[in-house]
């Protein structure tokens, strides 16, 4: 009776020791776990930060995109104006050069018809004027004399021509 209660003091302290390492292991366990909630809330508070950083990253580079959109169009909207500019000078000039040529030609032309036309005038005055001396005086001196005054006014005006 001695060794079976022996034996069974014996079994009671091995449950207490296993109950004991049973508890300890479960200690260990919840320590365990516990350590690998705190590194996983430690991750989730980096993977936060992350993408908090990332939105800001995102959000600073669309600002950049936007200014560099706004930039593009003023450079565009320069590129338009300075090209109406240049379009316009050129139209400007193109219509003095063109003013310009179609002046000279009509004064020129003008200048030569009116020239052209004081030389006939001269010209049959001095027609009529040797027919009048020829008719009347019928000296060939004065004649002479009369047709240098008419080739002297006739030269004078071709100078200007």
């Amino acid at each position: 009776m001695h060794i079976w209660i022996l034996w069974m003091h014996i079994w009671i302290l091995w449950m207490y020791i296993w109950i004991l390492w049973m508890h300890i292991w479960i200690l260990w366990m919840h320590i365990c776990i516990l350590w690998m909630h705190i590194w996983i809330l430690w991750m989730h508070i980096c993977i936060l930060w992350m993408q908090i950083w990332i939105l800001w990253l995102h959000i600073w580079i669309l600002w950049m995109h936007i200014w560099i959109l706004w930039m593009h169009i003023c450079i565009l909207w320069m590129h338009i104006w300075i090209l109406w500019l240049h379009t316009w000078i050129l139209w400007m000039h193109t219509w003095i050069l063109w003013l310009h040529i179609w002046l000279h030609i009509w004064i020129e032309l003008w200048l030569h018809i009116w020239i052209l036309w004081q030389n006939i005038w001269i010209l049959l005055l001095n027609i009529w004027i040797l027919w009048q001396n020829n008719r009347v005086v019928r000296l060939s001196i004065q004649v002479k004399f009369d047709y240098t005054c008419v080739k002297v006014i006739f030269l004078q005006f071709c100078r200007f021509g």
